[in-house]
């Protein structure tokens, strides 16, 4: 979970001239709230907004608050403010003592190492806050200021072109690179001079009374104006960016770039910006007549036609707007880029799209002008995001509530055309004049809620069981259900004061806290007594499922709002255990079997009679790693894009089926940002700020997507073809007076494999599995880390291998991994099987004389015990079997999950390996997985390239026995430097967007299930 004051340090302080303005600036501007009112941090927080940082520091100096993560660091937050560095710094170590994991502390030491002149430090601590927290193009503009302050002028530069070229009119990339340029041509006392360094150091206010002088004076230039503009976007004065802008178009000084960014702030097309208006929102009278366009009618939505109510069954997609190389903080703000995947989704037949949160301007301003030439519109359900603060639990909590209800009525006042929203770190700004209210179909308040949110909420205010509103009542209701209520009769009395309008509103949830009860899921106190293990009560509530529920059908509406309310659930094939353990789920079936998915369906919606019922989100990740086993095979992951657009149709027929009002598939995009809940996986998918730059195939959350992305430029797809191996390098080869199978080795990569190709004699016979094995040597490290010895017989390796890659069968090849390099083991322990699968402590790593390869495994499920006595043990996952196939979609079979194949002639082996499953962190600068800490977390280095050895063994009887290497061994020893595929850093990514199957699936499954709708 991220929280909010974590976004707040990671985007906005870095930018800020000094730690004591950054305090300040925190505590006026985003006071965190991370213990319920009165508190002692609430006090705490009050001194220093009161000018009383030192009364902070005394209250903060118990014994109890020193034992306190989130006190400890506000406290160094104070002792920032009144300028004591060596303070801050020991109380920011003792957060993290008490917390490792988590923001605050660790961007707090960075500031402090910052003071003191030791950015390298302070690099190393921001990426290690940013593991825990929500990363975005600030983020990335304050990582190339520490770089700057190294001296690697191109580091910095690098980081800055990285966020430009995902977003070219970035105002602070745009000053990073002006700064650089600046700094290198005019004398330190130049007024443009010290003007920028004043912007640099992210004192607005300051920079922006020197550029205005500099402007008076008529020094104008392009980065004078545009930084000026920058200082009033970054104060919230979005009139005055937009004037600067238009006085630069009038000049005719960066016209373009004032053009693009006016486009931007106003959501139209640059061709379209008229630099002398000033659009502003929609100034309108209350209408009469109430809008009331959409409305629920018992188990289903209605639309009002023109004529009359019409039954509405909603299909569609859920859109995350980062593409590869964005971040959800950086989605497009040009009308073109939506209106293109306007038209994409509705001739997918979809009527319905979902936006979790706000969107940029241009997002709107497309989908008016899509749906008013369209025939048939696409609705939008708006979700009302509900912030994520750490250690924030308290629904009821002042602050948290009123900046929720503050976000919505942002999103009411949006989608009727009338916001202006100055910037906040993290998210979408601009003027918003588009009136999509005539579209929008239903607004949703919440998110995947954790349970310890629920439960705390529920604890502090047992009272709180009722609720009597305007529009929305419970009774009988638990406390989270009471704030629901009032949150939504919040909302709507908001819409009907202001536009006299109203839609259907529901409560964003998921199965964790659905209404019934689930006897195969124990939460962990049960857990722990079934297993006669003794443990102290939690300190906090834990994030059981089947703990609490949030129950929709307990809130209604009263006769003043028709439109009505429905139920709104995220559900998934494989995720919690109950959906897949329940005794009663796998005894229903659908017309192909056996569908424990669709037995939840109908149980859920059994619950939710008389109410529509909306699966917001459902979807399968086409990834090769597999994050949890479904025991039907409806895994998190390892489904090819084929079997992804089978499962997708199927769960299609069912969400109708099982009488629920429609489906919105998850997603529209594959998101290379995301990180996912996988203990084998995340941990080595570092750093986070680089995780867009490339695609982790092992990666379920990045593969959702009904849009991928290929390389723009040809790859191999495994089908023997010369030509997909042009951008190839030679590793080894043969003289061509050699005897030998093995004729060369070629190498190549691109942002999601790599690729090796074995060449053999075309004068030979074709290889025969029966007879010949082929195995490749990979080494991640040369001569830092690996075994020299292989199994037998293969020669010894002195650079040592890090991975076995295998070849000895027609359908199948193993990649091993050194028992040394391997970051996890078997240990035993009291669960069901005996054992389970750990990261070791204390990675070392050497070059060692022998090390056993072993299959690479990970534990899928955790051990579960059920509330009715049921053991379910932990599902193991092998990872090094790889199969053999294609991968051009052209040809009959082929499969997104194939790693390996044999041409036509039995003289080609093509492979390719996800970088994830070679261990390198991060392929874009060269980053590998490198051993681990005392806490078993990994660590990286930098490598060069991966060592490369091909070998030749012959079947004898039982055994093998070795032929021939690549390069050329000696009394079977390889004692040359293995030589290596190297390739360039990147941070630039030339791919193109494609359909997979599951778009011409949903299609004609979406069709299917909106047929004779009424």
């Amino acid at each position: 979970m991220k929280s909010k004051i974590l976004e707040i340090i990671m985007n906005r302080l870095p930018r800020l001239a000094s730690l004591v303005v950054i305090s300040v600036l925190m505590i006026l501007v985003f006071t965190p709230s991370v213990y319920s009112a009165e508190s002692l941090s609430d006090r705490a927080l009050l001194l220093m907004r009161k000018g009383q940082p030192q009364q902070a520091v005394t209250l903060l100096s118990t014994p109890k608050a020193m034992k306190d993560a989130g006190l400890s660091a506000i406290q160094g937050w104070a002792y920032m403010r009144l300028n004591e560095p060596d303070a801050a710094e020991t109380a920011f170590r003792r957060s993290i003592g008490l917390k490792a994991k988590q923001a605050d502390a660790n961007c707090g030491l960075g500031y402090v190492q910052l003071r003191r002149g030791t950015p390298a430090d302070a690099i190393k601590s921001f990426r290690t806050g940013l593991e825990y927290g929500r990363t975005n193009l600030d983020c990335f503009a304050g990582l190339a200021m520490a770089l700057e302050q190294t001296g690697d002028r191109t580091g910095a530069k690098q980081a800055a072109e990285t966020v430009l070229k995902k977003d070219k009119a970035n105002e602070l990339a745009l000053a990073v690179m002006r700064r650089l340029e600046l700094t290198e041509e005019r004398p330190p006392e130049d007024p443009i001079r010290i003007a920028i360094d004043t912007y640099r150091k992210g004192e607005w206010d300051a920079a922006r009374t020197l550029l205005k002088k500099i402007v008076f004076d008529g020094k104008m230039n392009e980065t004078v104006l545009s930084s000026l503009a920058d200082c009033h976007y970054r104060l919230g004065n979005l009139t005055g960016a937009s004037d600067v802008y238009r006085l630069m178009i009038e000049r005719g000084i960066g016209a373009d770039m004032a053009k693009l960014q006016l486009s931007r702030i106003y959501g139209v097309r640059p061709d379209e910006v008229q630099w002398w208006q000033k659009p502003s929102p929609l100034t309108r009278a209350r209408p009469a007549n109430m809008q009331f366009l959409y409305r629920t009618k018992g188990d289903y939505f209605e639309y009002f036609n023109g004529k009359g109510w019409q039954r509405a069954y909603l299909v569609g997609v859920n859109i995350g707007p980062a593409a590869p190389g964005e971040y959800p903080s950086t989605a497009p703000r040009d009308v073109a880029a939506y209106l293109t995947w306007f038209d994409q989704i509705a001739a997918m037949e979809s009527n319905m799209i979902r936006a979790y949160t706000i969107l940029p301007p241009a997002f709107y301003t497309a989908l008016k002008i899509y749906n008013e030439k369209a025939s048939r519109p696409l609705w939008l359900f708006q979700e009302v995001w509900l912030s994520e603060k750490e250690d924030m639990l308290d629904l009821y909590n002042s602050q948290w509530r009123e900046e929720f209800l503050e976000e919505a009525r942002r999103i009411v006042d949006l989608l009727h055309g009338n916001a202006v929203i100055p910037y906040r770190p993290g998210h979408a700004a601009g003027v918003y004049t588009a009136d999509v209210s005539p579209y929008v179909f239903a607004i949703g308040p919440g998110r995947e809620v954790e349970t310890s949110i629920v439960l705390t909420t529920n604890r502090l205010h047992p009272d709180k069981t009722s609720y009597k509103g305007r529009y929305v009542e419970v009774k009988n209701g638990n406390p989270s259900e009471v704030w629901f209520a009032n949150t939504i009769d919040y909302v709507a009395s908001y819409e009907m004061d202001r536009y006299n309008a109203q839609r259907p509103m529901t409560i964003v949830n998921w199965p964790p806290l659905d209404p019934m009860s689930h006897v195969t899921e124990a939460n962990y106190a049960e857990e722990m007594t079934m297993r006669g293990m003794h443990t102290e009560k939690a300190t906090k509530e834990m994030n059981d499922s089947d703990a609490v529920s949030l129950d929709v059908m307990k809130l209604t509406t009263t006769s003043a709002y028709p439109a009505g309310l429905f139920a709104a659930f995220h559900v998934y094939t494989y995720w919690p255990d109950f959906l897949m353990y329940d005794k009663e789920y796998p005894k229903v079936s659908d017309d192909l079997g056996s569908n424990r998915y669709y037995g939840y369906l109908l149980d859920l919606k059994k619950h939710h009679r008389g109410m529509p019922l909306l699966i917001a989100e459902y979807g399968v990740p086409s990834s090769w790693g597999v994050a949890h086993v479904h025991p039907d095979g409806w895994h998190n992951g390892g489904f090819s894009e084929k079997a992804q657009a089978d499962l997708l149709e199927r769960m299609t027929r069912n969400i109708k089926d099982s009488g629920c009002a429609g489906g919105i598939v998850f997603a529209w995009l594959d998101e290379w940002w995301k990180s996912v809940a996988d203990n084998y996986t995340r941990p080595f998918d570092q750093p986070p700020e680089r995780r867009t730059f490339w695609q982790n195939m092992l990666n379920p959350e990045e593969n959702f997507g009904i849009v991928g992305y290929r390389p723009a430029y040809t790859v191999p797809l495994l089908r023997g073809s010369e030509k997909d191996w042009e951008k190839a390098v030679t590793i080894s080869a043969a003289p061509s007076n050699r005897e030998g199978r093995i004729r060369g080795v070629r190498a190549m990569s691109d942002y999601a494999y790599f690729y090796l190709r074995i060449d053999l004699d075309r004068n030979s016979p074709a290889i025969d599995w029966k007879k010949d094995a082929f195995w490749v040597v990979l080494s991640t490290l040369p001569g830092r880390a690996g075994s020299r010895e292989l199994p037998k017989p293969a020669p010894r390796i002195a650079d040592g291998a890090t991975f076995l890659l295998k070849f000895d069968h027609p359908d199948r090849a193993t990649l091993l991994i050194a028992e040394g390099f391997n970051p996890n083991h078997w240990i035993k322990d009291s669960v069901p099987g005996g054992r389970l699968i750990v990261r070791k402590k204390d990675i070392k790593l050497r070059v060692r004389d022998r090390s056993s390869f072993e299959s690479m495994m990970t534990q899928a499920n955790p051990p579960r015990w059920g509330r009715d006595g049921s053991i379910f043990p932990p599902v193991f996952v092998n990872r090094s079997e790889l199969p053999a196939g294609t991968a051009d979609p052209a040809a009959p079979g082929s499969s997104t999950l194939a790693a390996w194949h044999v041409d036509s002639t039995g003289t080609m082996i093509e492979v390719r390996i996800p970088w994830g499953m070679l261990y390198v962190a991060d392929p874009s600068t060269h980053l590998f997985y490198g051993g681990t800490d005392g806490q078993s977390e990994p660590v990286f280095t930098r490598g060069g390239g991966i060592g490369i050895a091909a070998l030749h063994l012959s079947v004898a009887g039982t055994g093998l026995r070795f032929q021939e290497s690549l390069p050329r061994s000696g009394n079977n020893r390889i004692d040359s430097t293995l030589p290596a595929f190297t390739w360039t850093d990147w941070n630039e990514m030339q791919v193109r967007p494609y359909m997979k199957p599951a778009y011409d699936a949903l299609k004609k499954s979406f069709r299917q299930v909106l047929t004779g709708i009424k």
